[in-house]
């Protein structure tokens, strides 16, 4: 049995504008993979899909949306005026450009991964999906390499050797099979 949830790669790379979205996809991402790890000892598998730019109605103007919207004249605040047209304009004006997915094929695609009997917790849809994610992993990598010495700054000095049981949180949290 096999639970599929329909996510995107907007959990890992919020665009200005799409908080709101992007906080729900995370969420939902975040909730698949608990669950996962939950359900996996009854035979259950949970999966979320998460998807690149595939071209769909999402995001596309509709009659009764403020005919403003994605321009720079909007009623936010003025100084927002140029990184709303910015990111409105990438993908209003030639939005094909940056939405490689193919939806005939992601449909084919998601019928194979739910229909596996063995399989990952995530899987990424369409090649901006990887690219983005990847990109973000690598940048996540470097930011916290960084930052360590504060990360490690932060842990309490008393009664604290340094050592934590690390492994054994670190296999919980894993979201490969067998790790």
């Amino acid at each position: 049995v096999t639970i599929a949830y329909t996510s995107s790669t907007a959990a890992w790379t919020s665009l200005p504008f799409m908080g709101t979205y992007s906080a729900s996809k995370a969420a939902l991402s975040s909730y698949a993979e608990s669950l996962h790890k939950e359900l996996r000892p009854l035979g259950i598998r949970c999966v979320s899909i998460e998807c690149g730019g595939f071209s769909t109605n999402l995001g596309q103007p509709r009659p009764e949306a403020d005919s403003a919207f994605g321009t720079e004249g909007t009623s936010l605040p003025e100084v927002y005026g140029p990184l709303l047209a910015k990111v409105g304009g990438m993908f209003m004006s030639d939005r094909l450009k940056f939405i490689p997915g193919d939806l005939g094929r992601v449909g084919t695609a998601i019928v194979d991964i739910v229909l596996k009997e063995e399989g990952v917790v995530g899987v990424l849809l369409g090649s901006d999906a990887y690219e983005s994610v990847v990109q973000k992993c690598e940048e996540m990598v470097q930011v916290a390499a960084e930052w360590k010495a504060v990360s490690f700054g932060t842990d309490r000095k008393e009664d604290f050797d340094g050592k934590t049981d690390s492994k054994r949180y670190l296999k919980l949290t894993s979201i490969v099979e067998g790790e």
